[in-house]
């Protein structure tokens, strides 16, 4: 199961192309094994959603921070009739970067394990493990947008996407130059909204 949905070579043994998928980056979200995108059955009840950056990590700077989430935001809301307003205090999704235990029951586990994770609508915690090296337009760390781009996903009620391209695949395929949603993505969003 674990080489299909990963799209390896099915051979029922733990063969060092499924060891190298198992050891790599990625979503912290539990898999499950979907046709393409999969939606939960849960949603935003309104269309202008607010978002606020409650911590932030001390790697980048806090406006190169802001206007990644924001350029992630702005992906997803060119698909629907979602928008997406960053304001300081109370909003629908709150964005923090931890270190290992940080009281939701799903710990961060240092590095190159375990990058980000987001909790289903109506929830809005997007949580992102700041032992990771991150960065912006960089190859040789994590990509902040790309990851960002992920768990909005999450945070608006797609789940993994068993499709290698898509932004909602479960593992991290490192920076992307101008990653955009993939038509996966965007019929999961679009059935949603």
């Amino acid at each position: 199961v674990f080489q299909r949905k990963f799209n390896l070579t099915v051979t029922g043994t733990f063969t060092q192309e499924t060891r190298n998928i198992m050891k790599a980056a990625r979503c912290g979200f539990p898999d499950v094994i979907p046709q393409e995108y999969s939606v939960y059955h849960k949603k935003w009840a309104k269309k202008a959603l607010t978002y606020t950056i409650e911590s932030y990590t001390t790697q980048i700077s806090q406006d190169q921070q802001r206007s990644e989430f924001k350029r992630a935001f702005d992906e997803w809301a060119r698909h629907t009739q979602l928008s997406f307003t960053e304001v300081s205090g109370t909003a629908d999704l709150k964005i923090n970067f931890y270190k290992k235990a940080h009281g939701d029951g799903s710990d961060f586990d240092d590095k190159n394990g375990v990058l980000a994770h987001a909790f289903y609508p109506t929830d809005g915690r997007i949580h992102f493990d700041d032992d990771e090296e991150w960065g912006v337009n960089a190859s040789s760390k994590k990509d902040l947008y790309g990851v960002m781009l992920h768990e909005i996903g999450h945070s608006l009620g797609i789940k993994h996407s068993d499709i290698s391209n898509a932004v909602m695949f479960p593992m991290y395929s490192g920076y992307i130059k101008d990653l955009r949603l993939h038509a996966d993505d965007v019929a999961a969003i679009q059935e949603s909204y």
